[in-house]
């Protein structure tokens, strides 16, 4: 039934103008961590190979799960992808297979430099660590939840010894932990919203509270920290470690809340002016091109938190092309950094067909519907820039 449901979605996808000269677009993005090479598996079941040093592109394969290109942590030379038949793949670059095996159809996967670590997610959220005879249960904690236009996001850092997991779901708080176990039978998730997991028993060891709804997040390169941000409009950097909220991200128009607010008797403190419960001093103008009304519209609901280097990530706003920059040590934006145009990044769904490789500074995007291509940024520490490198169509790949 899972698979006959992406067909589905497959096929709206072509109804929708898909020209067959493109890959359509695409749904998943993953880029190695050197930056070079890119995989992308496309709505019309492409999955293609971009090498942005040499510019040249490949179809891997035309008989792909739409969602599963991912490069393996720490080799900048191995991806996973998985086709039809259910089927995952451990291939090179150039080509070698170095694994197969039989698994259910992934919403999201990740592998260690090991090539043993491998963490995925079925339709309704569920985690599994390992695959065939050595495959185990990490999360099962929901009877119902099925696959509703987003996938589980999951990042791996292997030095830091932990996974984190990121879905659709409530906000639960850190109460969860102590009440509930991520296995035991109930109809919703404890466990949907951004959590910290170790590595060697699976086991959960923080959960972040703050968001609810479809999110994203990721791992900072030190291992410390988490970023996570929402369709709720919501931002917050937490500790790895604790758990402990280091910061809740400023509101593009409202910034921060003030903690020391005093509030009359009487009064309520939605009853005093913004400037005395709010932190509006070192907001930023919204760009030419992103206030309301214009095509890049800020609206506060975003599809992605990035790592960009080893200090500065990103929240990526749906359907506009800007995204908000910040460095670890400040709850404020420090800049909107523009995406371009042409072509327009796939900001426009919460499937994030987005992802960055820190250590070379690099951020790739798909490209808006009907666009098959994909976008290549490079971002500057010293300068603060994020320059296109690379914008190519994917004309040929059909």
């Amino acid at each position: 039934m899972v698979w006959l449901r992406v067909g589905w979605l497959v096929a709206l996808s072509g109804l929708g103008g898909c020209s067959l000269l493109q890959p359509g677009p695409a749904q998943v993005v993953s880029v190695s961590d050197d930056g070079r090479y890119v995989v992308s598996s496309h709505d019309n079941r492409r999955l293609i190979l971009w090498d942005t040093e040499e510019r040249w592109r490949s179809v891997v394969s035309r008989n792909a799960n739409i969602y599963s290109a991912h490069f393996v942590s720490g080799r900048d030379d191995t991806f996973l992808w998985q086709d039809l038949d259910d089927v995952v793949h451990v291939q090179t670059v150039d080509g070698e297979v170095l694994e197969s095996f039989e698994h259910f159809p992934t919403y999201g996967h990740v592998m260690g430099s090991d090539l043993k670590t491998y963490f995925s997610s079925d339709a309704r959220f569920h985690i599994y660590k390992g695959w065939g005879d050595q495959k185990e249960p990490v999360k099962t904690d929901s009877e119902g939840g099925q696959f509703l236009g987003t996938l589980l996001n999951l990042a791996l850092h292997e030095d830091a010894g932990i996974l984190l997991s990121v879905a659709e779901g409530a906000d639960w708080d850190k109460r969860a932990l102590g009440e509930y176990g991520p296995l035991d039978d109930r109809r919703i998730s404890r466990f949907d919203g951004p959590v910290v997991w170790d590595l060697e028993t699976t086991r959960p060891l923080n959960k972040l509270p703050g968001l609810y709804g479809k999110a994203h997040g990721d791992i900072s390169p030190d291992g410390q920290y988490v970023v996570a941000a929402g369709e709720n409009k919501w931002g917050f950097v937490w500790e790895t470690d604790t758990g402990e909220r280091r910061w809740q991200l400023a509101n593009y128009w409202y910034g921060k809340p003030r903690r020391d607010v005093e509030v009359p008797e009487g009064k309520e403190l939605g009853d005093l002016p913004p400037e005395e419960r709010l932190r509006l001093d070192r907001l930023i103008d919204i760009p030419e091109g992103g206030r309301e009304g214009e095509e890049g519209h800020l609206r506060g609901a975003q599809v992605g938190a990035l790592f960009i280097d080893d200090e500065w990530f990103v929240r990526v706003e749906r359907r506009s092309h800007f995204v908000a920059l910040h460095h670890i040590d400040d709850p404020f934006h420090t800049a909107f950094l523009d995406l371009g145009q042409s072509p327009y990044p796939g900001t426009d769904r919460h499937i994030p067909s987005i992802d960055a490789a820190p250590a070379s500074n690099v951020l790739v995007t798909g490209q808006r519907r009907p666009k098959g291509g994909i976008n290549v940024y490079r971002f500057d520490p010293e300068t603060r820039a994020l320059d296109a490198v690379w914008t190519p169509r994917g004309w040929f790949a059909f």
